[in-house]
Formats: C-alpha cells, sequence, structure tokens
C-alpha cells in the first residue's frame, strides 16, 4: 500500500489519497475442485477414524493458498487491465490506494467486478474508501504528503503477551511457532 500511495504520489503530487478493501466471504469454499478423489481428509471421532473427501479447497491446505492465489492474482489483473483500478491482494483481502477522486468508483466497480463474476465478498468487512484504514492488521493513514503505518494496538498486546508467555516456559510447541 505504502508503495502504492508513492507511486499515485508522483503522478497526482497534489492529490488526496484514499484507500479501500474488499474480502471474499469463505474465500476457499468457492473454488470448487475438478477432482474431489483428491481431497481426502482423515478425521478421527472417538468412534475411531472417518474418511472425508472435499468438493472444494481445503481450508489451512497450503496448496488451497497456492491455488486460491492464482484466483487473486487473475481477479487483480482483471481490474487493473479492463477497469484501470488499482487493485492488489493479499490472499483473500483485496484492496487499492486512489485519489480521492477516483476511490469511490474504484471500490464500488471493483465490487460490481466480484459480483459479475460470482465471486461472493463479506459485506461486513468492505472498507469504503478513507484516508485511514486497518489493513493486514496494521493501521495505512494518509495524512499531508505521508503514509502512517502503525501497529493494531490490541495485536501488539496479543504479541507481547505471547513473547512474554514463552520467555517464561521457555518452550515453543511446534503448532505455535507456525503461527
Amino acid at each position: 500500500y505504502v508503495a502504492s500511495a508513492d507511486r499515485a504520489k508522483s503522478i497526482w503530487p497534489e492529490a488526496t489519497l484514499q484507500i479501500w478493501g474488499h474480502d471474499h466471504d469463505g474465500a476457499y469454499r468457492q473454488l470448487p475442485l475438478d477432482n474431489p478423489l483428491i481431497a481426502f481428509m482423515l478425521l478421527m471421532t472417538p468412534w475411531g477414524p472417518t474418511l472425508w473427501t472435499h468438493n472444494v479447497l481445503m481450508f489451512g491446505a497450503v496448496a488451497s493458498v497456492w491455488a486460491y492465489n492464482k484466483l487473486g492474482d487473475i481477479l487483480t489483473a482483471i481490474a487493473r487491465i479492463l477497469m484501470l483500478i488499482p487493485a492488489m491482494h493479499y490472499v483473500d483481502d483485496y484492496g487499492a490506494v486512489e485519489t480521492s477522486q477516483l476511490a469511490e468508483s474504484s471500490f464500488h466497480h471493483f465490487r460490481s467486478l466480484n459480483e459479475v463474476l460470482g465471486w461472493i465478498r463479506k459485506p461486513s468487512k468492505a472498507q469504503e474508501p478513507k484516508a485511514k484504514h486497518k489493513m493486514q492488521g496494521v493501521f495505512v493513514e494518509f495524512a499531508d504528503n505521508k503514509v502512517i503505518v502503525s501497529p493494531c494496538k490490541k495485536r501488539v498486546r496479543k504479541l507481547l503477551a505471547w513473547v512474554t508467555k514463552i520467555r517464561q516456559k521457555q518452550w515453543l510447541p511446534a503448532e505455535e511457532a507456525k503461527t
């Protein structure tokens, strides 16, 4: 977002910048598998193991992230090439930095593009154009001729508590290390 803002300011030095965002709802569940026979999962139950198959990408599987990212790349390319929207994404989170004159149109037309293609978004996570938004867990704010990036205080407290716990125990379980 910072690089995008820098580029926009280099083209329109006097412009006021805004940022917006959209998020796909159940992103992985929106991508069907062409062959469900490749997506099995063993689920342990009190009655013994059960075997399940998926008809859509499996959440948590690394391959699902890579497959979904290809969709995100295509969707942002369509927005950029056909609609001149400087869209970008991180997995299922989409956004753009635009001048205030273009941001509203960009935001609504990216939403329309998703609707036309049948992609369901989370209306509750739609972030209409503003000078400041929380993007990917950090606040991005455009003020005067600068970009201010600041961490979410709640996230900082959570991470500091987690690090304190790790230091006290002098141990980091593998599952926690993954996150």
